[in-house]
């Protein structure tokens, strides 16, 4: 069984809303790292590997005037109340339905820690091909530094350099995780 397939098939209540705390502190760092792209009526935003939208529901609070899609392999994870500013977005986990060049900003928190190295590279490139010119994506995955934990892929510092700049992106921000446990990394990328 995959990992998308055990999300969608196998995970629990406590799989999904898992974690430390609710994920608001990562609101700020998100927010940060995405705000000149989602000033202004129009912009669109997405939640890559959003779950029920614990990160999504603030980020549209936070920039009204934008649009913000969710996306999650899980289907059961769509349904909880989102403003009227947000959507969702479904995915078969290998790619998104959407044109190339539509998205300002986009962000990924705990998702690249349940895929290997192979498809955390696909997403890469995936979110390249999205991304509008300019366009921004902050994103989070542990290194192999960080504690074991169960079902967890630990990707290298240096991989996941090679994996962004192979996808066309330029690193904005890269830093250890302001927010939470070592181990845990951040990096914001400007396309191209």
């Amino acid at each position: 069984m995959t990992d998308i397939d055990w999300w969608i098939t196998e995970a629990t209540e406590a799989d999904i809303f898992n974690g430390p705390g609710d994920g608001l502190e990562h609101v700020e760092v998100i927010a940060d790292a995405l705000a000149p792209c989602l000033a202004g009526a129009g912009r669109f935003a997405l939640d890559l590997g959003c779950g029920w939208g614990r990160l999504l529901v603030p980020m549209a609070a936070r920039f009204p005037r934008a649009l913000f899609w969710g996306c999650d392999v899980a289907p059961r994870h769509h349904g909880h109340r989102w403003p009227r500013n947000a959507c969702w977005l479904a995915t078969d986990g290998y790619g998104l339905m959407l044109a190339e060049e539509v998205v300002d900003a986009a962000w990924s928190v705990l998702l690249f820690q349940h895929l290997p190295d192979d498809e955390m590279a696909v997403w890469l490139i995936e979110m390249s091909r999205v991304l509008k010119d300019g366009g921004r994506f902050c994103f989070q995955w542990v290194d192999e530094d960080a504690p074991d934990a169960p079902r967890l892929y630990q990707h290298s510092e240096e991989f996941v350099r090679a994996a962004v700049d192979d996808a066309g992106f330029s690193i904005l921000h890269w830093d250890v995780n302001p927010v939470g446990p070592s181990g845990w990394w951040w990096a914001t990328a400007i396309w191209p």
